[in-house]
């Protein structure tokens, strides 16, 4: 579990518009931000080498492991990752060639350190 602390300073205003400070004495207060088992998987990516959203890939908080299976339009699998999160993800490279712009498919499992286990499954769009 990610958890982060935060100390925020509360600054008042008054209807006239006057900025009014308190003690920060008191207005001291720690706030814990938890993520839990959260992961999103992007309907689209652009594998063009401009280092934005070059890969198709699993994010996401508390993850332990990562199973992708990407399928084409015909039913080949052109992409499999079973492993350790964080994952390098598809490339949009299948047997050294770069793949076809279009929908593709997918499905996978995703472990969370706690053991919990999610199933997702959807298509993607490859766009060069």
């Amino acid at each position: 579990m990610i958890s982060n602390a935060f100390t925020f300073l509360v600054i008042l205003i008054s209807p006239n518009g006057r900025f009014i400070e308190l003690c920060p004495s008191l207005l001291k207060s720690s706030v814990s931000i938890l993520f839990e088992n959260k992961f999103i998987v992007p309907n689209a990516f652009s594998p063009n080498e401009d280092e934005v959203n070059d890969y198709f890939q699993v994010f996401g908080y508390d993850i332990e492991n990562v199973e992708l299976y990407v399928y084409n339009r015909w039913g080949n699998m052109v992409y499999e990752y079973n492993g350790a999160y964080p994952m390098i993800g598809w490339d949009g490279i299948y047997k050294g060639i770069e793949q076809e712009i279009g929908v593709y498919v997918y499905f996978g499992r995703v472990t969370f350190e706690n053991k919990d286990v999610e199933f997702f499954k959807g298509n993607v769009t490859l766009i060069r």
